[in-house]
């Protein structure tokens, strides 16, 4: 973990009530200009189910966009009430699948105070200049093993685990490595990434219905959402799960934000292409580029949205 976290300084219990906020519908919300100006190339996805599979530079400028997408859907980097606890001194944070960094970087720097630690098997992160108070580590066992003593962190953060992991392995290898790290009177909170669209239009739902059929094929969930607070709960290690959520317009009716997914979708339909080309249904002769227009314009035309969820618990 590194020498300048000690474990003597992460023993902080904190308890604070939870309230729901009202969920989010302005679309005109703003895509922070952080934002990467360039638009990745077309990824060349080996599976459906690994986002991280996309090429080095791709793979970061698409969780990058990602970030502030979501930043700006909600407004914050994080819903679980863990602002008093990440002001005091030594306090310490895991982020599993860290990715770049992105929110790793910019939670540290509003808690200077704070550890923080982003795990990945994917070497994304910074590993020459980053702030004195954050550490990136290769993890390629971070599904089974954490290396890190037990009740160790105050805050465990798991963002971006889209279509990788079984319910099997959230229940049996994640969570309970996740339980073992984390402090009593610790926070989790997970933001799962569901596919599942509403208002969507006959095209959407048949490509819905296909990218389904495939993630299940391999044991995967395609909406693990519905089913985090009964798989929380069954642990018997947390006290009431709390959630929220948000609308996330898709398409130009949903401002900078709505336009910015539209975009993203476009190269992950194409990087799905060796996958999906054989399974959807080409009417006339169509060919997959068609039938992906197709589905862009009808999602331009259906008001289309996702929902984003954000799940958090205190351990007891």
């Amino acid at each position: 973990m590194g020498g300048y976290i000690s474990k003597s300084r992460c023993n902080f219990k904190h308890k604070h009530p939870l309230t729901r906020s009202p969920s989010f519908k302005d679309s005109s919300s703003r895509v922070p200009s952080r934002i990467p100006s360039r638009s990745p190339s077309a990824p060349n996805l080996p599976t459906i189910i690994e986002p991280y599979s996309l090429p080095a530079q791709n793979s970061v400028d698409a969780l990058q966009i990602a970030h502030y997408m979501f930043r700006a859907i909600w407004g914050s980097n994080y819903s679980a009430p863990v602002a008093d606890v990440l002001k005091k001194e030594g306090s310490c944070v895991l982020d599993i699948r860290c990715g770049p960094g992105t929110w790793t970087l910019e939670m540290s720097d509003e808690f200077p105070g704070s550890y923080f630690t982003g795990i990945d098997a994917a070497i994304m992160y910074p590993t020459e200049i980053k702030p004195r108070n954050v550490k990136f580590t290769y993890c390629a066992n971070w599904l089974e093993n954490l290396d890190f003593p037990d009740d160790y962190f105050d805050y465990v953060y798991v963002n971006f685990l889209c279509f990788g992991l079984t319910k099997n392995d959230w229940e049996n290898k994640l969570l309970p490595e996740i339980i073992r790290v984390l402090k009593p009177g610790g926070y989790i909170e997970i933001s799962p990434c569901d596919l599942k669209w509403y208002n969507e239009g006959p095209i959407a739902k048949q490509w819905l219905k296909t990218v389904h059929k495939e993630l299940k094929a391999r044991n995967i969930e395609p909406a693990i959402s519905s089913q985090i607070v009964e798989i929380l709960e069954q642990t018997g290690s947390f006290s009431q799960v709390y959630s929220d959520e948000r609308d996330h317009p898709v398409g130009s009716w949903g401002g900078e934000i709505g336009k910015t997914t539209l975009g993203c979708l476009k190269y992950y339909f194409d990087g799905l292409k060796r996958v999906l080309e054989n399974s959807i249904t080409c009417d006339n002769g169509k060919t997959f580029e068609f039938m992906r227009n197709d589905l862009i314009d009808e999602i331009e035309e259906q008001n289309m949205y996702s929902k984003c969820i954000r799940y958090w618990a205190m351990k007891i």
